[in-house]
């Protein structure tokens, strides 16, 4: 055989630029299908004669679309309209709307449902990620999110929180059904598990007692006002005590016990009372471990205890007006002492204050200004 033949035995698939010519060889193809004759005889692999039209690129999105569901304002039921896909594109990038924006870009009527979007939303809107968290922010973060896809209550609360934030965002009252399903199986769930002692001390467990009164804050009944919030805060309060002080030794427990400090701290301020006494033990006992981050939201945590019992005082008094004056002097004292602790503040508490939406079109603005923490 001579070297031309053994060359053209194996390169004889046409090129694209002239696929009926084998340029290099001179030889013809014989456009035989499914496989030309030179690769037979060579009994190699051969795709046969390629069509011009085989190489050409073609927009098949539309096609593709219109294999799987699109968002239809007529096929959706009630309250679920709106939920759609929003695409981050590069801040670099440019995008030049238009009103027939859906058709140059279908993929933007792509529909998400809400139980999909649950764990996002919540993990966006209620937990900060591990990098990058603000330095007080209480590191709950690795318990929620190992548990947070497993059968069991937490997994249930989340669910419950996630879809009655949507429900309001939406505006959807069938989301706010199928939140207080999964409230109620939790609460279920989390009944039986208090009856072990374990379960009921694990940080699993304080954990989720504090997601029941996040519930009631996020699905607000007017009927039922604060008092559903106030037991759960209540409920975790019992469950610190059985924890004990060995809690505040680790960084997680502590970091628990932070957020559960806000939450009984919040209750009692909006109640006007006293914070118990077990609550101000377990403060001191923190100070002992608390890291120099920590130190900020401890300082202000014990200003916000002299002030509750003021507050708690000065309703008892009320019509006593030396008494009152007291009261007086004693909130201006206290006044003083956010004052301080406002200035003795870590920079990274810092933030910086815009009277205008510069870089949103179309921001909401409370008061024609807004502030931006660079460590949230």
């Amino acid at each position: 055989m001579s070297s031309q033949e053994e060359k053209g035995m194996y390169r004889s698939r046409p090129t694209p630029r002239d696929p009926s010519v084998l340029t290099d060889l001179g030889a013809k193809c014989d456009l035989s299908r499914p496989a030309c004759r030179q690769c037979r005889g060579a009994g190699s692999r051969c795709d046969g004669y390629r069509g011009e039209e085989s190489v050409i690129f073609r927009d098949q999105t539309a096609e593709t679309l219109g294999k799987v569901a699109v968002f239809s304002n007529a096929n959706l039921p009630n309250g679920n309209q709106g939920v759609l896909v929003g695409l981050k594109l590069p801040q670099q990038a440019k995008v030049h709307h238009s009103q027939d924006t859906a058709s140059h870009y279908p993929w933007f009527r792509l529909e998400v449902t809400p139980e999909d979007q649950v764990l996002p939303f919540f993990f966006h809107h209620y937990v900060l990620p591990e990098s990058g968290r603000a330095p007080t922010h209480p590191d709950c973060h690795g318990i929620i999110y190992k548990r947070a896809t497993e059968p069991g209550y937490l997994a249930n609360l989340i669910n419950a929180v996630g879809l009655a934030g949507l429900a309001y965002l939406r505006n959807a009252p069938t989301l706010i059904n199928s939140a207080r399903k999964s409230f109620s199986h939790a609460l279920r769930d989390i009944c039986a598990a208090l009856m072990d002692p374990s379960e009921a001390s694990s940080d699993q467990m304080l954990v989720a007692v504090m997601l029941l009164a996040l519930y009631e804050t996020v699905a607000y009944n007017s009927d039922g006002g604060l008092s559903p919030w106030s037991r759960h805060v209540d409920g975790a309060m019992a469950l610190l005590q059985l924890r004990g002080a060995g809690q505040l030794r680790n960084r997680i427990g502590r970091s628990i016990f932070h957020s559960l400090r806000s939450e009984i701290l919040i209750n009692c301020l909006q109640r006007r009372l006293p914070v118990p006494t077990v609550l101000i033990d377990f403060m001191a006992e923190a100070h002992s471990n608390e890291t120099e981050q920590e130190a900020p939201a401890a300082r202000l945590a014990d200003i916000v205890v002299s002030l509750c019992a003021s507050l708690s005082a000065a309703e008892e008094d009320i019509t006593d007006e030396e008494i009152l004056s007291s009261h007086v002097s004693r909130l201006l004292s206290i006044d003083a002492d956010l004052k301080d602790w406002a200035q003795t503040l870590p920079t990274e508490y810092g933030y910086n204050t815009r009277t205008k939406p510069s870089d949103l079109d179309e921001a909401g603005v409370f008061m024609g200004r807004y502030d931006i923490y660079s460590s949230v």
